[in-house]
């Protein structure tokens, strides 16, 4: 379908007039770029992705995402063509040190992954997310502080993308991201022409 995103309420209106339909709206978030301590939590292993992570990183993002309100509609060749995009991009030693991928200490199963880009300028946060059942212990959180503690000194702030109503907006929050004005993606509905 054909998209577009418009960047407030009333550009948002006007494309519903044209046939458009709002996805979801995100929000862009701006934080500080500073040293945090951490550490990887118990029982779980970092690294830093390559290439040969690709279709693990986009089959591990679709799992963390198929229940997830906010993130519907998704789909597998979505997250392989974003992870390919990613690491077609991403290619200087920093950006992906400040990555990483999450495995289970036990399976050595990947369970979470961060890809930090370098878009306009400034780090970006590409994609995060952590499988449903190893959330709340620690690993995005640990994720963030890698990606911030590999960027400090060398860049001041960091930015990212949240989707309204994602409670992760809340750990941005208080990693001192604050919010912008919503972002609307929106498609095209095609039996509206006829």
């Amino acid at each position: 379908g054909i998209s577009c995103l418009p960047s407030d309420s009333r550009q948002a209106e006007v494309f519903e007039k044209l046939g458009y339909s709002t996805v979801r709206k995100l929000r862009c978030m701006i934080g500080p770029v500073r040293k945090l301590g951490w550490s990887v939590p118990k029982g779980y292993d970092f690294k830093n992705p390559d290439i040969a992570d690709s279709t693990a990183i986009a089959k591990l993002f679709y799992d963390a995402n198929i229940d997830d309100p906010w993130h519907q509609p998704v789909t597998l060749d979505h997250f392989k063509w974003g992870t390919e995009l990613y690491f077609d991009k991403s290619k200087t030693s920093q950006i992906l040190e400040a990555s990483s991928i999450c495995f289970e200490g036990l399976t050595g199963n990947p369970v979470g992954a961060c890809l930090v880009s370098h878009e306009e300028g400034f780090p970006f946060i590409y994609d995060i997310h952590v499988l449903k059942e190893h959330r709340r212990r620690g690993i995005a959180y640990a994720m963030m502080c890698k990606a911030m503690n590999n960027l400090a000194g060398e860049h001041r702030y960091i930015r990212l993308f949240v989707i309204d109503g994602n409670p992760a907006k809340e750990l941005y929050s208080k990693l001192g991201f604050i919010a912008g004005k919503p972002v609307f993606i929106m498609k095209y509905i095609q039996e509206k022409l006829f």
